[in-house]
């Protein structure tokens, strides 16, 4: 008995000290299955034999079974593996240790390269402003007072649009980037203003940001809304039920940042320019409709949503006026009335604004009492509508010419809209228009061609050589899909 002990603990000791044979003596009790050589059969002490890599995790042949009883799963062949003879002994693992967790590096980690800016001068900004779209042309684009074919752009051509600013190397920038305030009320243009480098600064301001209800159905959305966090159009349908829409200048800005995140600089996007007198955003936020029966107050709330998304999202507004009347030939009381009515109706939504955008971009003359009243407003900011791509800083137009030191700043906007990038597609576009727009005042045709020909050398030149710093108009207008004349049935 002495003696058998004796020949396990000296197999045992060569076991360990040796890895050249997997073989224990021939005059003790252990043997290794000749089922399955490669089994990880275990000494009856319960420790790995030589060349076991995985104790937890043990091969058997078939119908062998751990020293525990248990039945070992068999291998997928019954071919028989000789071992591989280690030449160190291996440890054994345990079989219920966690893996080791990798120390942390203390190597420090550089910080993405922060983006390069410049300073440009203030008076490089463009802007260009259009107005919502026409989402569905199908629904004719035309209201009581005209067709949408003048003032809006379809989907497709927006979408071409900022394609085409992005790819002239433009940047959106906040309006409000552009000036300093002083502690009197005035402002100046600020000196430069920063973009990314290789970039030019770009304004954009969205006009009559209402829904008219007087549109509805004309191919127009009725009201934007925030839907899982995004912003998005809305129809109202005859049945009472709605539809969503992306098909609105709002979501397809949102869109397009995701793939062009560097067309706008700090998170700006675009300017709206509200009026009052139909509420705001869509909703029927104006006093006037609690006479018609409309909860007045749910309408604001609802349009608060949409308004704290657009500030938190980085868009800002502007005044257009409360009643888009014409300031240049209105009388001071509309203006008075206006300023009452924006500031009961339109101000407690979406807060202050240094920004005026006139309507038809018919400025107030420096000097009159209308124009004084905007400034005792705080308006600094006054933008105008042409071609010219022109800021006035301290400057405004005033009757024979034009004021200086007036402590504001004067911006025309470009328009692009379906009138501009149709008529600026072509000499023969802008010419049949022009002839046509003088014959229907009433001129002959050679006094209308002559007209329209002095129409055409002073001002499309100019404009089409401006245009072109944002877009091709040929390569945006949709000839095909734009405009849907809704002829009545026949009866």
């Amino acid at each position: 008995m002495k003696k058998n002990n004796l020949i396990r603990l000296t197999a045992m000791l060569l076991a360990l000290l040796s890895a050249l044979s997997l073989c224990a003596c021939t005059k003790s009790n252990l043997t290794v299955s000749s089922d399955d050589p490669a089994s990880g059969a275990q000494s009856p002490s319960g420790l790995p034999t030589p060349g076991d890599p995985t104790p937890s995790a043990p091969s058997s042949g078939n119908g062998n079974v751990t020293p525990s009883g248990d039945p070992i799963s068999p291998l997928p062949s019954d071919d028989p593996v000789e071992p591989t003879p280690s030449e160190d002994p291996v440890e054994p693992t345990p079989s219920k240790d966690p893996t080791p967790t990798p120390t942390p590096s203390d190597d420090p980690v550089d910080p993405p390269e922060p983006e390069k800016t410049v300073e440009v001068p203030a008076n490089t900004v463009r802007h260009v402003f259009t107005h919502c779209l026409i989402n569905d042309p199908a629904k004719g684009c035309a209201t009581a007072s005209g067709p949408l074919d003048v003032d809006c752009l379809t989907v497709s051509e927006f979408e071409k649009l900022l394609q085409s600013l992005y790819d002239n190397d433009f940047v959106l920038i906040n309006i409000n980037d552009m000036y300093a305030l002083h502690k009197n009320g005035t402002a100046r243009l600020l000196p430069t203003v920063t973009v990314p480098e290789g970039k030019k600064p770009l304004v954009i301001s969205i006009d009559d940001v209402t829904y008219d209800p007087k549109k509805r159905g004309s191919g127009m959305i009725d009201r934007l809304v925030i839907e899982n966090d995004t912003i998005m159009g809305c129809y109202d349908n005859a049945d009472g039920s709605t539809t969503l829409t992306d098909g609105e200048v709002f979501p397809i800005l949102e869109k397009f940042l995701k793939t062009h995140p560097d067309f706008s600089y700090n998170g700006a996007k675009f300017t709206l320019a509200l009026t009052g007198f139909a509420g705001i955003l869509g909703y029927r936020t104006d006093e006037q409709y609690a006479e018609q029966g409309i909860d007045v107050a749910k309408e604001r709330e609802k349009a608060m949503v949409v308004v704290n998304w657009l500030k938190e999202n980085g868009y800002n507004f502007a005044c257009h006026s409360y009643s888009h009347s014409n300031y240049t030939t209105c009388s001071l009381e509309r203006v008075q009335r206006d300023v009452m009515m924006w500031n009961r109706n339109v101000k407690p939504l979406i807060g202050d604004t240094k920004v005026f955008v006139y309507p038809y971009g018919a400025w107030t003359e420096y000097g009159t009492a209308k124009h004084d009243l905007l400034r005792e407003e705080g308006y600094v900011m006054f933008c105008g509508t042409s071609q010219l791509n022109t800021i006035w800083d301290g400057k405004q137009p005033k009757k024979g010419g034009i004021a200086s030191g007036t402590g504001t700043i004067y911006l025309e906007r470009f328009t692009m809209t379906g009138f501009t990038v149709r008529t600026y597609g072509s000499t023969a576009t802008y010419l049949n228009y022009y002839f046509n727009y003088f014959k229907d005042q009433g001129y002959s045709d050679d006094e209308a061609q002559a007209k329209a020909q002095k129409h055409y050398d002073v001002n499309y030149p100019t404009a089409r050589k401006n245009m072109l710093e944002y877009c091709v108009p040929e390569q945006i207008y949709d000839h095909e899909n734009r405009y849907h004349k809704i002829l009545p049935d026949e009866e």
